[in-house]
């Protein structure tokens, strides 16, 4: 799961936002996960879930 600034006022310096990745066990659900903020600007960051594919019935 990864948690990203998005925060127009960053002062991250590298190349695209701010990402911190945290593996899934750290999450048991999305009701169920800390509040994570950056540490370069202390904005709230938000999650980007990984896409899962759909597989239609058999």
């Amino acid at each position: 799961m990864d948690y990203y600034c998005n925060a127009t006022s960053c002062t991250y310096d590298g190349q695209g936002p701010y990402v911190l990745s945290l593996p899934p066990e750290a999450c048991i659900d999305e009701n169920n996960c800390a509040v994570v903020y950056c540490p370069y600007c202390q904005s709230k960051m938000v999650i980007r879930h990984q896409t899962i594919a759909a597989h239609p019935a058999d």
